[in-house]
This record gives structure tokens, C-alpha cells and sequence, in this order.
């Protein structure tokens, strides 16, 4: 088999290693869809990351923003980064440092705020209680919203009873919670948590 070879759609395997994607770019540079799901994919190397970080095309870059493999030092670059995209992408990053989520507590944009109260990382540094007096009221209904599925989350973690909750698990019980928060409508999830 030639490295060499680009296989079509490499990049959306979750599978692919980082030489393969390293690969696809090199192969298919001009392919916004192939430079984006590279940016975006969790086996992409630190340095194709650090790379795709300076790309003009602020999809790219909000995609290196949003990869909870980008390196802590460039999400704490990119938080300050000027384009408020690239700065809503790494709001729902869940492996943010914490400097950068609070550097994002204080974004100008209501719907940076908005997206970081929507991300169960804010827990960290009390930033989803700040969150929840911020002035704009979808920012505090998001926080609220997540605080309620963080709560949820304990009390089934709860019940099962001190066994090792796999990630797959995890991510599937978190995003069932939120789904059906939802489904419940805005006025039971702020009055349960209120």
C-alpha cells in the first residue's frame, strides 16, 4: 500500500491515524471539507493542529477550537483569537483550560457567553453560577439548562451503584439527559433548578 494514496472521505474515519490525516491534507489542501474535518478530528497531531490554527478559512480554525485534542496552549491563544466563530467554537470545547473559559465568562459576544453556558466544562471555576446572573438572558437559560443536566447526570451516576462508567456511556447518558430536557421545555428546566 502507497502512503502516498488519498482515500476519499479518510478524514471522517474515526479510525484514521494521524499520519493518514496528515496525508489527506497534504493530498487535498484546497478541500475545505477535508481541511475541516482534519482540523476537527480527534487523532489529528499537535502540530498539523497548531498548523490548522493559523488557517485563513475560519471554519478551520473554529474546528481546532472546538478538538478537545488541541493543545491547552492553543486553546488559551485562541480564546482571545479576534473572530467571534473561532471564539463560540472553543466555548463548547469540554477539555478547555480553565484560563480560557474564563477569558470566554467575559467575552463581549453574548452568544460566546451563551455557548460556554452550554458546555458542563464550566463547571470548573464556578463559571456556570456567573453564568447564571450574566445580563443576557439566553446566556443565564443556558446555564441553567446545563447545570440542571449536570445534576441529572449525578443522580444516575448515582445509582449505578460505584461501578466505572465507560466514556461511550457517559457522553450517550449525558446526551440523553439533555435531549430530554428539552423535550421537558424551557419553563420545567428553569423551574427545577430555580
Amino acid at each position: 500500500m502507497n502512503d502516498q494514496i488519498s482515500f476519499p472521505g479518510l478524514s471522517h474515519n474515526p479510525n484514521a491515524s494521524a499520519a493518514q490525516l496528515d496525508n489527506e491534507l497534504e493530498c487535498n489542501p484546497d478541500n475545505p471539507v477535508d481541511v475541516e474535518a482534519v482540523a476537527r478530528h480527534r487523532n489529528t497531531s499537535e502540530k498539523t493542529l497548531r498548523g490548522l490554527a493559523t488557517h485563513t478559512d475560519p471554519n478551520v480554525v473554529n474546528s481546532v477550537a472546538g478538538n478537545e485534542s488541541t493543545p491547552p496552549d492553543l486553546l488559551l491563544d485562541l480564546a482571545s483569537d479576534p473572530r467571534q466563530f473561532v471564539r463560540e467554537g472553543l466555548a463548547g470545547n469540554r477539555k478547555a483550560p480553565v484560563p480560557a473559559l474564563e477569558k470566554l465568562h467575559k467575552d463581549p459576544s453574548p452568544s460566546v457567553r451563551g455557548a460556554l453556558a452550554l458546555n458542563p466544562a464550566a463547571v470548573q471555576g464556578d463559571l456556570l453560577s456567573k453564568l447564571e446572573k450574566d445580563d443576557d438572558p439566553n446566556v443565564r437559560g443556558n446555564a441553567r439548562f446545563t447545570q440542571e443536566a449536570l445534576r441529572r447526570y449525578g443522580e444516575w451516576v448515582s445509582k449505578q451503584g460505584g461501578r466505572e462508567i465507560l466514556p461511550d456511556e457517559r457522553e450517550t447518558c449525558f446526551a440523553n439527559i439533555r435531549q430530554s430536557l428539552r423535550e421537558e421545555g424551557p419553563e420545567s428546566t428553569l423551574a427545577s433548578v430555580v
